[in-house]
């Protein structure tokens, strides 16, 4: 049973188990965390050391706040925890008696800029930790930050006796990322949403995994609403029918959107660009709509053509003070983290995270084979 097959039938069993419950228990903090927002009703006044006290207290925690960024900027943005890694062929078992090769891009990695990704992203990451006992497993979002088409988040994965059930190499960490065992006890992903997990091999242990999580949204999230993790307890035997699945939803409140900036070419065809992302949006007139007849059925079924990712084979971010990123190479150099295609209304957009973070505003404009897109007026 591959992750796509676990997460539709985790959803499912959620589905389930939720289908009979009315009342929300995240409503409780939603109104408290709107509740704080209002201004105080001050019945007595304070004396000055009791508001130098508090305003030392918000001065240190702004202080832990951005130590607290700068950490996660490093390692999710970072090269503090990865090595560039360079264009290279590897060999694997077929499973029939032969092997086949498989190429691995070229990854660069750069320092991340802690001044300016506090300024393009520090007040929206949300550092509140979350945590969530699946099994004998807890795993924990230690932070996150994202915008309405993509989300970054750094967790740790723990098991006192020794975490089990995921399958990670530094080679996983150069494609598709980390995936779940046939006999996982757990499952975990965000709702609506494709992802890649990033396992951090140097500060990582048998008894917790340091996990680097990457993901685009299906549909836009849009600012103000939170993205639900879909959890999981997975027992059973190892095959798909014998498996029961005990899901829970999590809220990540990471409600805050990074905003994005709009390029455009001379077809109307759009990349949005925020400090994290990407994602490139094929005018609509260039879709290709096919209708063809069903096999048992009068209604003809409407088949819309998706972008191949794998069409995406130059892209390059130009700055205005001439610098700038190769982010795509025709497939021997990819500075994305993580790449889907087939989203949005015509099937035909692809999203993106970067390995980096990029200001927008400072950007000149974006090439995309061979296409110019230039800032949105």
């Amino acid at each position: 049973m591959n992750d796509q097959e676990l997460r539709a039938k985790v959803q499912k069993a959620l589905d389930d188990k939720l289908s009979g419950v009315k009342d929300n228990p995240w409503l409780a903090q939603r109104v408290m965390n709107q509740a704080n927002g209002e201004e105080p009703v001050m019945k007595k006044k304070l004396s000055v050391g009791i508001v130098f006290a508090i305003a030392m207290v918000l001065v240190l925690g702004t202080a832990l706040a951005v130590a607290l960024n700068t950490d996660f900027f490093s390692h999710v943005f970072g090269n503090e925890t990865r090595e560039k890694v360079t264009e290279h062929m590897e060999t694997y078992d077929n499973g029939k008696g032969g092997t086949y090769d498989y190429l691995y891009p070229a990854r660069e990695y750069v320092a991340a800029d802690p001044d300016l990704a506090e300024k393009l992203i520090g007040s929206q990451v949300m550092n509140d930790p979350v945590a969530v006992q699946i099994g004998d497993h807890t795993l924990t979002v230690l932070s996150a930050v994202r915008d309405e088409n993509a989300m970054v988040m750094e967790l740790t994965l723990e098991c006192p006796t020794g975490v089990k059930g995921m399958n990670y190499s530094q080679q996983t960490n150069e494609d598709k990322g980390a995936w779940f065992a046939d006999d996982a006890s757990y499952f975990f992903a965000v709702d609506m949403a494709a992802e890649m997990m990033y396992v951090d091999l140097q500060n990582s242990t048998d008894t917790c995994l340091r996990i680097y999580y990457y993901c685009v949204f299906f549909e836009k999230k849009p600012d103000g609403e939170s993205p639900v993790l879909a959890a999981a307890t997975v027992s059973g035997g190892n095959g798909a029918e014998e498996r029961t699945f005990d899901p829970q939803e999590v809220i990540i409140p990471a409600d805050k959107a990074v905003s994005t900036a709009r390029f455009v070419s001379e077809d109307g065809s759009l990349i949005e660009l925020s400090p994290f992302s990407l994602r490139v949006c094929p005018a609509a007139e260039t879709a290709v709509i096919a209708v063809q007849e069903t096999d048992g059925g009068d209604t003809p079924e409407i088949v819309l053509s998706q972008m191949d990712p794998g069409s995406l084979d130059d892209l390059a971010i130009e700055m205005k003070d001439g610098k700038g990123f190769t982010v795509l190479d025709t497939g021997k150099l990819d500075n994305t983290m993580y790449m889907c295609g087939g989203l949005g209304e015509h099937f035909q957009d692809t999203s993106m995270v970067l390995n980096r973070l990029v200001d927008p505003e400072a950007v000149k404009c974006i090439r995309l084979n061979g296409t110019m897109y230039v800032p949105e007026e």
